[in-house]
């Protein structure tokens, strides 16, 4: 693995199964069972991929943190992992104000603050903003929101225009993000030139 300047981290060309995932959230059971499945499908930890929220919203962020640093997985920095990093005063997941998950990430946030150790801290603010690997023929860029943005929130119902905006700032033909916490799959154009969201 190489860093450039904390930016981005290039995986170069990777071969057979990667596993991607997002927002262990501090959940380490869940966390648990997917690294055990890796394990089974016998998917090696270089081509295990984090898209960010590793601490956010459950009860062992700590926990997470170690069970991913330990197997040494590429992890995408998210917008909890940078604010935690900064010792921020929020989140930064960008909730509308007084909406109830803005109203719910105040208690969790505040207990990821105070349950993660200093060298988690550091851990996150080490992290890459974005992971390149390339599979196959297709360059693929891995993010936590958005590439303008790493608290954009991308949905299945965001237009495609928006979508390709967000390609062509990646250069690559194909963005998987994280954040939004729903899993889609988008294929925006056509042909040999459709690129994957």
């Amino acid at each position: 693995m190489t860093t450039l300047d904390n930016a981005v981290l290039d995986l170069g060309a990777l071969d057979g199964t990667v596993l991607l995932f997002g927002g262990p959230s501090g959940n380490r059971e869940a966390t648990e069972a997917l690294l055990a499945e890796a394990e089974r499908r016998a998917v090696p930890w270089h081509r295990v991929i984090c898209t960010g929220d590793v601490a956010a919203y459950c009860a062992d962020p700590q926990d997470c943190v170690d069970l991913l640093r330990a197997r040494n997985i590429a992890t995408v920095m998210g917008n909890c992992e940078e604010q935690l990093a900064a010792d921020a005063a929020d989140c930064g997941c960008g909730f509308g104000e007084g909406s109830a998950c803005e109203t719910l990430s105040v208690a969790w946030y505040d207990y990821c603050r105070t349950a993660l150790d200093r060298d988690a801290k550091r851990w996150m603010g080490s992290l890459p903003r974005r992971i390149d690997f390339t599979l196959g023929a297709r360059r693929m860029a891995v993010i936590h929101g958005g590439v303008s943005r790493i608290n954009r929130f991308v949905f299945a119902s965001t237009p495609d225009a928006e979508k390709m905006a967000e390609l062509d700032l990646a250069a690559s033909d194909g963005v998987i993000g994280g954040h939004c916490d729903i899993p889609f799959s988008s294929l925006i154009g056509s042909g040999a030139s459709a690129r994957l969201w």
